[in-house]
């Protein structure tokens, strides 16, 4: 007789990779949702320790940050915010 195919193993095999692709899925929202709070948020602690050494803010800085300071300058709420975390809740410029 020829070779036979063991289903039992088959959907085992399947269903093990349906889990390890579902769980990789997860890792990767889970990284992108800490980046997307990470770098806005970041802004507060590089604000202060740049203000407090100089009173220029570098290129790079200023380059990384466009994004967020373009927000800022679009939308009033957002704006409110920025200024309330920088200056109230990290002191940046004191």
């Amino acid at each position: 007789m020829g070779k036979t195919w063991d289903t039992d193993l088959a959907a085992t095999d399947w269903q093990g990779y349906t889990v390890e692709a579902s769980g990789g899925l997860n890792w990767c929202l889970w990284l992108v949702l800490m980046l997307g709070l990470a770098y806005p948020l970041s802004i507060g602690p590089v604000g202060k320790l740049f203000c407090r050494q100089s009173s220029e803010d570098p290129p790079a800085l200023t380059a990384f940050y466009t994004p967020v300071l373009r927000v800022a300058g679009c939308c009033p709420l957002f704006e409110g915010a920025l200024e309330w975390y920088l200056f109230r809740v990290w002191h940046a410029g004191q």
